[in-house]
């Protein structure tokens, strides 16, 4: 019987993986800190209704500040990887469009890089080109 190591990876999975290499460092680690912040209030809730210690009993007496928390830490995440250049919060939503733009393009260039490096291999002729024939 074959186990789960034996297999190869899905290719979803690499393919998922290989893309989310080609984000800049910082959007990588931005990324984790909202899908960890995104996840709090479940992982609370059900240590909450699983647990039996005084700090389950004062989750379960907590239950509606839980996503209130995860959404306070998600927005401090958000301004600490981006500080606001301006006082304004319309100037603020620009400069994270702005950089959301940015990182888009950048990473939709990496990606048509990747594509192309396989697509020229693909294509590849030998050298054994001669003008003179």
């Amino acid at each position: 019987m074959r186990s789960r190591q034996d297999e190869p990876p899905r290719a979803g999975v690499v393919i998922w993986r290989a893309r989310l290499l080609l984000l800049p460092w910082r959007a990588r680690l931005l990324v984790l800190v909202l899908l960890a912040c995104a996840a709090v209030p479940a992982a609370a809730g059900l240590y909450a209704t699983l647990g039996g210690t005084p700090l389950a009993e004062a989750l379960r007496a907590h239950r509606v500040a839980l996503p209130l928390i995860a959404l306070l830490a998600a927005s401090a995440t958000v301004v600490v990887f981006e500080r606001p250049r301006s006082a304004s919060p319309a100037a603020y939503a620009r400069q994270l469009r702005d950089r959301l733009l940015e990182v888009q393009v950048s990473f939709d260039g990496a990606l048509r890089r990747r594509e192309g490096e396989g697509e020229e291999r693909s294509h590849a002729v030998p050298n054994s080109f001669d003008p003179n024939c």
